[in-house]
């Protein structure tokens, strides 16, 4: 195995590890905090979200770098859902001055970047 194809191959398996320790982090505050209701919910649902995008992680460090089509779709798909439960766990604690524009600008970049490298495939 080529030194880049390991440098890929540990990159992602890292990668993963992170997504994994942000949704052991909400696991954290659903059992620190004493919530019910929206805010529990979001949070459950982030951490599955979490979950499930560290995932698309590991299954990508065995595609020799060439994600199939299938994998770009599961991680933009699930990058909107984390961004939209993020969101919506900012909204249920800070209210509507939670939904400032400048952070959908953001968002809207990387999905266009992402959107972009789909299209080259």
């Amino acid at each position: 195995m080529a030194l880049f194809e390991r440098f890929y191959v540990l990159f992602n398996q890292c990668e993963c590890l992170l997504w994994w320790a942000f949704g052991a982090y909400f696991v954290f505050l659903i059992f620190q905090k004493k919530h019910r209701g929206a805010l529990l919910a979001v949070e459950i649902a982030l951490v599955v979200g979490f979950l499930f995008f560290g995932l698309s992680d590991f299954a990508e460090a065995n595609d020799q770098g060439a994600p199939p089509l299938w994998l770009w779709l599961w991680k933009i798909a699930n990058g909107i859902l984390l961004f939209g439960l993020l969101i919506c766990r900012d909204y249920v604690l800070r209210g509507p001055a939670a939904l400032n524009p400048w952070r959908f600008l953001a968002a809207g970049g990387i999905l266009a970047v992402a959107l972009y490298q789909l299209a080259r495939m």
